[in-house]
């Protein structure tokens, strides 16, 4: 229900296994254990149908099943910052955390030579190169090349910069 209403939408929307399990066979296994727990053999036998058909969905991913932000996404093919994909493309993962920036909740991800964070809701990516990462009161604070700065509310801010800083040897 609350991937369906886009409450919990980035844990259903990640690209990564289960791809669109949290819509299909989640669901579809919670009915059937409910319906399996009753001990009617009538409600469990609707239940394993229940769940053959949520497993049904979940390996033929059909394009008119789903939320409306679900199938919007299939239709657009959008790439998400997740740790699936984004490993083949900019290397090793070395850490990542929730990080807000601008009040905007997102994960930031730490490579081996730069920073990307990207929104829950989003799909454009902002990836950094700090020459230095500092963490006081829950933020934490990059400086960029170029003397500005880039601010994140993260919630291990000060374990966040020292392993920033480790890795990207600042």
């Amino acid at each position: 229900m609350l991937a369906w209403t886009r409450v919990w939408a980035r844990w259903a929307a990640w690209d990564g296994p289960p791809y669109n399990g949290p819509i299909t066979v989640v669901p579809a296994f919670g009915i059937a254990v409910l319906c399996l727990s009753t001990g009617v053999l009538a409600l469990g036998v609707v239940g394993l149908f229940v769940l053959i058909f949520g497993l049904a969905l979940y390996m033929t991913r059909p394009g008119w099943f789903g939320p409306a932000w679900y199938r919007e996404r299939m239709r657009q093919g959008s790439v998400r910052l997740d740790l699936a994909r984004s490993a083949a493309v900019y290397g090793r993962v070395r850490g990542w955390w929730r990080a807000a920036l601008d009040g905007r909740r997102g994960t930031l991800v730490l490579y081996d030579d730069r920073l990307l964070w990207q929104g829950l809701d989003s799909v454009e990516i902002a990836a950094f190169a700090p020459v230095s990462a500092l963490a006081s009161d829950g933020w934490l604070s990059l400086l960029l090349p170029d003397g500005s700065g880039v601010r994140f509310r993260a919630w291990r801010a000060r374990r966040a910069a020292a392993r920033i800083r480790s890795v990207l040897q600042l």
